[in-house]
This record gives C-alpha cells, structure tokens and sequence, in this order.
C-alpha cells in the first residue's frame, strides 16, 4: 500500500512539473518575444532559445505518447471485440432451410 502511494504521488509529481514546464515556457516566451536587444550574444535570446526547445520538445513528447496510446487501445478494443463477439455460425443460425 505505501509503494502505491509513493509512485500515485510521484505520478502527480511529474505531472505538475510537465505543466508548469509548458506554461512556465509559454509565459517566458510571450512576455520577452519583442525585446530590445543591445548586444550579439543576448541572454534573453538564448533563454528565449531554450524555452522554445524546451516547450516543443514537450509538445512532441505529449503527442508522440498520446499517438501511441490511441494505437494501443484501438488495437487492444478491436481484439477484444474479436474475441468476445464471436458468433456461431450453423445453418440454424443462417436460417437456411434444408428440405429440398
């Protein structure tokens, strides 16, 4: 029981510091995005630079595992299906009648 509540607390974890990565990256982007440079190698420029990288490494991410996780439970429905709604198949069943 206390193993389920660690990881349950770690999922959570994980889960706020991936949202406030992409808000946090959004924000950063959307305040400094027209800034006044004053020299070549610009620290808000190059912080402006990784949080790009960073929130659409994040967006990959997101849609790469929610892509794969689609596949899996169509796949996972569809044999499910199979398996569960097999019919049997008689003459009876196709309502042929037999006296020729």
């Amino acid at each position: 029981m206390k193993l389920y509540k660690s990881k349950k607390a770690l999922v959570v974890i994980l889960c706020v510091c991936f949202v406030m990565a992409s808000f946090l990256s959004k924000f950063f982007i959307i305040n400094y995005e027209n800034h006044q440079c004053t020299e070549k190698a610009c620290a808000v420029c190059c912080q402006l630079e990784n949080a790009k990288s960073t929130l659409n490494q994040l967006i990959i991410a997101a849609v790469g595992s929610a892509c794969i996780l689609l596949v899996l439970t169509v796949l996972f429905l569809c044999v499910c299906n199979h398996i569960f709604n097999q019919e049997t198949v008689s003459l009876v069943t196709l309502k042929i009648r037999m006296d020729n």
